[in-house]
């Protein structure tokens, strides 16, 4: 979903639309811009509190996605929360 180092809108993206975790975070270090401003560390870390949206996994392998829908829900409700 994302090439080099634009960034796709992910209100364009289908609800369903699986995302990455490496999609999602961001990395100052490695000049890199997620859909979010969070390190995969923190996401995983809000994942296992039960604060971020819980990743699937594909059956039969080790990866992992994330539901669009789901975190656009979830950057909104954040969003309000600060408001």
């Amino acid at each position: 979903m994302q090439a080099s180092n634009s960034i796709i809108n992910l209100d364009m993206l289908p609800s369903n639309a699986q995302l990455t975790l490496k999609e999602l975070a961001s990395s100052p270090s490695k000049n890199k811009r997620g859909y979010t401003r969070l390190s995969e560390s923190h996401i995983r870390r809000l994942e296992a509190r039960g604060l971020f949206p819980r990743s699937r996994q594909v059956i039969g392998t080790r990866c992992r996605f994330y539901i669009a829908g789901e975190v656009r829900q979830w950057l909104a409700e954040q969003a309000q929360q600060k408001a």
